[in-house]
């Protein structure tokens, strides 16, 4: 069975069209890299995530 990345985020998953904010700058120097890159969203069904790498937890990215 092939493996297929989920694709993240999707803006009109609820009926409505919203864009999902993107991290300040302060809060970038604080997101998790995700394994083996620079990358810090982890992507899901419908929908994504970032996480604190302090607090090693999900958060908001406003």
């Amino acid at each position: 069975m092939a493996s297929t990345k989920p694709a993240g985020y999707d803006p009109a998953f609820l009926g409505q069209n919203l864009t999902l904010p993107k991290p300040s700058a302060t809060l970038k120097k604080k997101l998790a890299p995700l394994k083996n890159t620079t990358k810090t969203e982890l992507t899901y069904t419908h929908f994504s995530c970032f996480v604190h790498k302090e607090r090693n937890c999900p958060c908001s990215p406003r």
